[in-house]
């Protein structure tokens, strides 16, 4: 199913919004970004779990809804290069800068981003799930 949604074109999950970091032939770290825009005709959301993300959006800004690299790649600068590439990719569309959702209970990343520039501009307390493997608050996160 993952393989089949990222594998569209000019859509928010495609992989063109994708940036893949290889080593030795292997896949070693990825992102996903994309434009998000203020949809004035946006049907409302009302799913109690997604309801509470509704609000944790920075319009005009590239989100960045993964990061992630495998673990002996970490603190290496790929995670810096990512952003760095994301920030390129901002200033050419003139975007109002980064944004990005981070839980409460991933707190190695969230000093990675507020190193780097990231402030908490909002927060949200996630709705349980079976399908979302975290508890806690989530963070709306915005360099400008």
């Amino acid at each position: 199913m993952g393989a089949a949604r990222y594998a569209r074109e000019d859509v928010d999950f495609s992989y063109q919004n994708c940036v893949i970091a290889e080593a030795e032939g292997r896949v070693i770290g990825m992102m996903h970004c994309y434009v998000m825009r203020h949809d004035p005709l946006a049907t409302p959301v009302t799913d109690p779990v997604l309801a509470p993300y509704a609000d944790m959006e920075i319009p005009d800004t590239l989100y960045i809804s993964s990061l992630a690299l495998h673990e002996g790649w970490r603190n290496k600068g790929l995670g810096v290069r990512f952003l760095e590439l994301a920030q390129q990719r901002a200033d050419r569309l003139k975007l109002k800068g980064l944004s990005l959702i981070d839980y409460a209970a991933n707190t190695g990343a969230r000093r990675f981003y507020e190193r780097h520039g990231f402030g908490i501009v909002k927060t949200c307390q996630i709705v349980p799930h079976p399908m979302i493997r975290v508890t806690g608050d989530a963070y709306l996160m915005h360099r400008p």
